[in-house]
């Protein structure tokens, strides 16, 4: 029942933007002009830092990266090389020769983890990318340039500071969260003079959207996988039952002890009463043995609403029915143990084979025939009782996977 726990999840969580979200350490870069005083680009490290993951009145409806007050400032003033390259577009590839003179430029590391980069005047934000390119792969997700001063031509533009956000489009949601976190510096410059402009955020989650049928379907079959190995589990399980019965039924042929019941006035009615009582008391005692353990283990798709009953029904005729077979088949066999090791390997591999086939068909679902075909197996396929016992068990999976999508997608 543990495998019943290990099973993808297919919910898109909600994700807090900002540029801390891709880990500790992630590297962003700011770029100022000297002469545009008082701009934005001065609030955008000033407490609570950027962003809002450090700000005391954050909720905490999603995950994100902790704020590390103590480590801000850790690498402040230490200068490193800006690029060691000069690169430059040649032909149809990017080329690259070695530097006269090696440019300096300082990095921060800021209360929020992030790790920015200080561009100076002379250091061009699109050129220092492509040249440090592949130092900073996974690493720099975005930045941003403030300061710019508005071209006289501009007749639409009401700023007189201008900034522009940078961003990695392999980064997912990055242009929101440096944006977002753009946004956070203008609010609080907005408010300057209050005294509490830290106490003053933007904070931005992505809500999963609908998703399209092709995806609620894609999950549905991930779900399903992981339904099939519990289902075949159970079956297995089940099927000890009915088969340890034959032990029985071909020892008392073989000593002949019908004969003995028989001298003594057991009639027919009397014996299959009783073998009946017995079979049933044996499949209920199964039955209390098995719903305690599936209610341990919460599996949901066997313990919601009614799906619980509908479990211990399903094992209760499934027993019943197998010992029919039990009795049909006793008479082929001499010795107790090869009926029991081959009607146990025979239940198993027809419900294995069978579901494993229906699984194979349900994969193809955009085949209108083999759909209609899978249909029709289904129903003859319920002659056998253990692919009638594992098909119900994935049939009441199927239920609970519906309606977890029609409660997650329905307003």
């Amino acid at each position: 029942m543990t495998t019943a726990k290990i099973r993808p999840d297919t919910k898109t969580p909600n994700i807090l933007l900002s540029p801390s979200m891709y880990g500790p350490g992630s590297a962003s870069f700011i770029s100022q002009a000297s002469t545009r005083e008082n701009s934005v680009g001065e609030f955008l490290l000033e407490p609570p830092g950027i962003g809002t993951t450090c700000m005391d009145s954050l909720l905490p409806i999603a995950p994100y990266t902790t704020c590390s007050p103590i480590n801000k400032g850790v690498y402040q003033n230490q200068s490193i090389p800006a690029y060691e390259e000069k690169c430059s577009c040649s032909k149809h590839s990017w080329q690259c020769s070695s530097r006269d003179e090696e440019q300096m430029l300082q990095r921060s590391k800021e209360n929020t983890t992030d790790i920015v980069y200080h561009l100076p005047d002379n250091i061009r934000p699109n050129d220092w990318i492509l040249n440090t390119h592949y130092e900073f792969i996974e690493k720099r997700y975005g930045g941003w340039k403030f300061g710019l001063k508005r071209s006289e031509d501009d007749k639409i533009g009401l700023a007189v500071n201008n900034s522009v956000v940078y961003f990695n489009n392999k980064g997912f949601h990055s242009v929101t969260a440096y944006l977002n976190a753009a946004n956070n510096a203008r609010l609080r410059k907005s408010v300057e003079g209050t005294g509490d402009q830290a106490k003053y955020g933007i904070t931005t989650y992505s809500h999963p959207i609908r998703q399209s049928s092709s995806q609620v379907t894609g999950q549905s079959l991930l779900q399903h996988i992981s339904d099939y190995s519990l289902a075949l589990l159970m079956l297995t399980v089940a099927t000890f039952v009915p088969t340890s019965t034959i032990v029985y039924l071909i020892q008392e042929r073989t000593n002949e002890e019908k004969l003995v019941q028989r001298t003594f006035g057991v009639g027919p009615f009397t014996y299959w009463t009783a073998s009946l009582i017995w079979d049933s008391l044996i499949s209920l005692i199964f039955i209390a043995l098995s719903s305690v353990i599936i209610q341990l283990f919460q599996v949901r798709s066997y313990t919601e609403r009614s799906n619980f009953s509908a479990s211990l029904l399903l094992m209760f005729v499934f027993c019943m029915t197998s010992n029919a077979f039990i009795y049909l088949a006793e008479k082929g066999f001499k010795e107790p143990s090869m009926g029991q090791i081959i009607l146990l390997t025979s239940f198993i591999f027809i419900g294995l084979i069978f579901l494993v086939l229906m699984l194979l068909m349900f994969m193809f679902w955009w085949i209108k025939p083999l759909q209609d075909a899978k249909k029709i197996m289904e129903v003859i396929f319920l002659i056998f009782p253990p692919y009638a016992l594992g098909g119900g068990f994935l049939n009441l999976a199927k239920n609970q996977i519906d309606a977890d999508l029609f409660k997650e997608f329905t307003d």
